[in-house]
C-alpha cells in the first residue's frame, strides 16, 4: 500500500515534470505559417529523395556502396532546403529539432504538409 507521503511524491513529479514541459514548449519561439509552408516544400522534396533513394541503399552490395548513396542522397536534400524560398537550411533543421519535442508545432505541420499534397 502506497503511504500518503509516496502518493504526494509521485503527484508532485508529476506536476514538476508538466511544468517543466509546459516550460520547454514555451521557450519555443512562435513559427509563422508561411516559415512552415517553405518547410513543408522541403520536406516533401526530402521525403522523395528518401524515396528514391532507399531501394538503392537496401540493394548495395557493400558498406562503400551504401554510404556512397547515403552520402549522395544528403547532398540531394542539402540542395533541395537551400533551394526552398523561405527558409535557410538552419531554419530547416531547428524546425525538424522542434519537432521531435512540441506536439502543437508538429500538428501544425502535419496539416500544412496534409494540405499541400492534396493540392
Amino acid at each position: 500500500m502506497m503511504s500518503i507521503y509516496q502518493r504526494y511524491a509521485g503527484i508532485a513529479t508529476f506536476v514538476g515534470f508538466c511544468m517543466l514541459f509546459a516550460a520547454q514548449v514555451a521557450a519555443q519561439p512562435e513559427i509563422s505559417d508561411a516559415k512552415l509552408q517553405a518547410f513543408g516544400q522541403a520536406a516533401i522534396q526530402v521525403e522523395k529523395t528518401i524515396a528514391f533513394f532507399m531501394p538503392q541503399i537496401n540493394a548495395a552490395k557493400t558498406e562503400d556502396e551504401a554510404k556512397g548513396l547515403v552520402d549522395k542522397a544528403n547532398s540531394v536534400n542539402e540542395a533541395a532546403i537551400v533551394n526552398t524560398e523561405g527558409v535557410t537550411l538552419e531554419e530547416y533543421r531547428q524546425i525538424n529539432d522542434a519537432l521531435r519535442t512540441d506536439v502543437v508545432l508538429l500538428a501544425r505541420v502535419r496539416k500544412i504538409i496534409d494540405s499541400m499534397s492534396r493540392q
